[in-house]
């Protein structure tokens, strides 16, 4: 786990097994805040994921009782960006297609446990 969470862009990041070659699986959990330089509001966000990844949206409203935009790509990665009261939270989990389906549990179980102040 790596912890930038009081860095200017906070986040939390997690490798599952970084040992193995390629592309890692992740985890991230970061902070944008309308008052951190060059912030991107949410839905200039979402829109660059679908422009530059190709990502399609995804059903499913709120996590936490907030305000979301679920993204994918098949097999490859899904971000959840989620409205807070200072600007969003993107929650986000990526994985090389073998291993995509094995680790998906570990961010549904994420987004189901957060809590947003």
């Amino acid at each position: 786990m790596d912890d930038a969470w009081n860095e200017e862009a906070s986040s939390v990041y997690f490798r599952f097994d970084p040992r193995k070659d390629g592309r890692p699986v992740t985890l991230t959990l970061s902070r944008r805040r309308r008052s951190e330089p060059g912030y991107t509001d949410m839905r200039a966000a979402v829109a660059k994921e679908k422009e530059w990844r190709q990502a399609l949206e995804e059903s499913g409203a709120e996590v936490a009782g907030r305000p979301t935009v679920r993204l994918f790509i098949k097999g490859e990665s899904k971000t959840a960006f989620i409205e807070t009261s200072e600007g969003y939270l993107t929650a986000a989990y990526s994985a090389p297609p073998d291993l995509f389906e094995r680790y998906l549990p570990v961010y549904k179980r994420m987004l189901q446990s957060l809590r947003v102040r």
